[in-house]
Order: structure tokens, then C-alpha cells, then sequence
């Protein structure tokens, strides 16, 4: 009975649709083909059913590697950008404080030593012109 059985899931499980009988010890096959005991049946579907079992496994690891990979990846992108945006930050806040203390010098120079300065180098320069004309005019 265990014979059939694994004789007609063999076949099933395989797709064939072959001939098939089952032998009684010392009757003559009545074609040609392999002969199988019980056990060698069982060995051959288990071993069908064992790759099976092993092809989603390690197609699973497969999946839960990549997955772990790309998980990897983006965390370290994240941290990259993370860390990107932390110097840009820095950078503008130095910057911002740069810009801060110039605008401080500026503002320490008053408005009142600007006319100082202007009509300061309004009459050096006039008084530089007229030492170079009177030099100049008065040479041989």
C-alpha cells in the first residue's frame, strides 16, 4: 500500500505520466525503466521536498541580506547627509558672525569724521598741487 502511494506521488510530483506497475520479488518488469524500492521512492521525494526546503531558505537569506545591505546604505547616506548639513550650518553661522563684526567696525566710524576726512584730503591734495606747480613753474 505505502509502495502505490509513494510510487503515484513520485510520478505526480515529478509531472510524468509514464507507465508504472508495482512488482511482486522475482516477476519481470513489463517495460523498460527503473526499478525502485519503497525507500529509494521515499529517499527520492523527501530529497525533492528537502531542496525545496532549501531553496526558501536560502532564498530568504538571500532577501534578508540585500535587505540588511540596503538598510546599511541608507543609514550611512543619512548620516552623510546629516553630517553635510551640521558643516553647512557651522559654515553660516561663522559667516553670520563675520559679517556681524564688520557691520561693527562700520558703525564705529562716525559720521562726522567722514567730512573730517574729505575735506582733509580735499586741501592735501590741493596743497600737493600747488607745491608741484611752483616747483615746476618756478626751474629754469
Amino acid at each position: 500500500m505505502l509502495s502505490r502511494l509513494l510510487l503515484i506521488m513520485f510520478s505526480v510530483a515529478h509531472g510524468q505520466e509514464g507507465d508504472f506497475t508495482l512488482l511482486s520479488e522475482g516477476q519481470a518488469a513489463p517495460f523498460e525503466g527503473v526499478l525502485l524500492s519503497p525507500e529509494a521512492s521515499a529517499e527520492i521525494l523527501s530529497s525533492h521536498e528537502e531542496q525545496e526546503a532549501r531553496c526558501a531558505l536560502e532564498l530568504e537569506y538571500q532577501l534578508d541580506l540585500a535587505g540588511t545591505e540596503f538598510k546599511l546604505r541608507e543609514e550611512l547616506l543619512q548620516v552623510r547627509l546629516d553630517t553635510i548639513e551640521d558643516q553647512q550650518t557651522f559654515l553660516i553661522e561663522q559667516k553670520d558672525e563675520e559679517i556681524a563684526g564688520l557691520h561693527r567696525i562700520i558703525e564705529k566710524q562716525s559720521p562726522q569724521y567722514k567730512w573730517f576726512w574729505f575735506i582733509g584730503g580735499t586741501a592735501l591734495g590741493g596743497a600737493i598741487y600747488y607745491g608741484i606747480d611752483q616747483a615746476i613753474g618756478s626751474a629754469p
